[in-house]
């Protein structure tokens, strides 16, 4: 595995056919060197044929012979990526074994353009998706493919594929029976199949028909397409996925899941177009807060917090819709008109008896993509709570920049105590869920100052007489 070979140019390539035809051939004159056709052409077997390979002549000699090669001390096995051959680029090949990864430079550490981007996060896995199925070496399919055996429409909730095959490097490789499938989670998982992400809620191992969960066609930015016969099957093992057992309106703070197997005590689902925070498990599903049914009564009553997360939309969705786990960078916990532990702000406040506050501002930094914003809840009444409404509410109001004109914002307001609660706002579009285009719900803005302007009365605190 460790000869990565050299690029060549094939000038020609011969495939031996199975037979070869002998002709006849005699020359007539003894004086006159010319051969006639005698007749009777007859086929013969080919010895060539039957060898399992290719005859190739390239342009130019290869620089240092290469020998067949062997996996570990195994001398036939079902992983041609341990043997010496050729490959037409680009083959779809990957490397079997990975060494090093280099981030932020040309391959082999060379000099390669390297794009301007932000290395934010690096995950490595593997998949053990097919391991143990090749009668030589367990690891010899491991993370192969299944292959569509019907024709498949892109309105269709069913995917019918080869029960007892997997696509390895090698070849179409059958095991003789149906133990492929299931290797597969039962309740759900995503396959990459053309340029489509299907998600399946369920199948039959025997005859390698997968059920596909409703409104699971065309996932994570994909279009739903057609597949023919043939075509690869990828799963997607990387991702933790399963299905809604019943269904939720778009004001339910507990999401009832099939299993919870893989996913986190607290996280980010994608269901549908919309993106939800939930905090901890409860009744074989997930949960997050909820809003009072009235301001300041904490009787968690209302609809959940966090639903609609990064700028989408709290929407219904039906029983047996796929649910992924989502990775994200900067958690979305701010609610309106919602107080929670769970929410996730910064709170300050300043303490001067019988002050009359005169203005406030704040000064922060911006996100590295356009979008989120910092806002502040600011509260001059204790007794009000943080919850309610500030359009309405006096004593509380919601402050979306922290600079007017060059100028602090006026406060106006008389009070022993002023408390402010900083916390980011993602608007509408800034996950895109149908194309990924855009990037703001992975960045965050910062806080650089926060102050306040007052007048105070004088307090002599002590005196001393002489």
């Amino acid at each position: 595995y460790d000869h990565l070979g050299w690029p060549v140019e094939v000038h020609r390539a011969h495939a031996p056919s199975p037979q070869v035809l002998t002709y006849s051939w005699q020359q007539t004159d003894p004086e006159t060197p010319i051969a006639s056709d005698g007749g009777g052409a007859t086929a013969a077997p080919n010895l060539a044929f039957g060898q399992g390979g290719y005859y190739v002549a390239l342009v130019e000699p290869q620089p240092e012979p290469i020998p067949p090669g062997s996996v570990g001390s195994v001398s036939v096995s079902d992983d041609t990526r341990g043997l010496a051959r050729l490959s037409k680029f680009p083959s779809g090949e990957r490397p079997r074994i990975v060494a090093n990864a280099m981030v932020g430079g040309g391959f082999r550490a060379g000099s390669g353009g390297v794009p301007e981007v932000l290395v934010d996060e690096l995950l490595f896995s593997d998949t053990e998706f097919g391991l143990g199925l090749s009668i030589l070496e367990p690891e010899d399919t491991q993370g192969g493919q299944l292959v569509v055996q019907e024709a498949n429409g892109e309105q269709e909730l069913r995917l019918r594929v080869l029960a007892g095959t997997l696509r390895i490097p090698w070849g179409d490789y059958g095991t003789g029976g149906a133990g492929i499938l299931g290797q597969l989670p039962s309740d759900a998982g995503l396959l990459y199949v053309g340029n489509e992400i299907l998600a399946y809620d369920s199948y039959d191992a025997s005859s390698g028909e997968l059920t596909l969960a409703p409104n699971g066609r065309g996932l994570l930015g994909t279009d739903p397409q057609p597949h023919g016969i043939g075509e690869p099957v990828t799963f997607l093992s990387e991702f933790t996925v399963t299905t809604l057992s019943s269904g939720i309106s778009s004001e339910d703070g507990t999401i009832p899941l099939e299993s919870t197997a893989g996913f986190p005590s607290e996280g980010t689902l994608l269901i549908g177009d919309e993106l939800i925070h939930y905090t901890r498990y409860a009744n074989g599903g997930v949960e997050m807060p909820r809003r009072s049914s009235e301001a300041g009564a904490m009787d968690g009553r209302g609809s959940g917090l966090f639903r609609g997360r990064y700028g989408t939309t709290p929407q219904p969705h039906g029983a047996g819709e796929p649910v992924i786990l989502f990775p994200i960078r900067y958690w979305d916990r701010w609610a309106e008109r919602a107080d929670a532990p769970e929410l996730a702000y910064f709170e300050f406040e300043l303490a001067q008896p019988a002050a009359y506050w005169t203005g406030f501002f704040f000064e922060d930094e911006a996100a590295a993509m356009p979008g989120a914003e910092l806002h502040v809840l600011q509260r001059t009444d204790p007794s009000v709570p943080w919850d309610a409404d500030p359009e309405s509410t006096d004593g509380l109001d919601l402050l979306r920049v922290g600079i007017r004109e060059g100028r602090e914002l006026p406060v106006g307001a008389q009070a022993d105590l002023i408390q402010w609660r900083v916390h980011v706002n993602y608007p509408a579009g800034a996950f895109d869920p149908a194309t990924g285009a855009s990037h703001s719900w992975r960045t965050t803005p910062r806080l650089r100052r926060i102050g306040a302007f007052y007048y105070a009365p004088c307090f002599q605190l002590r005196s001393v007489e002489r």
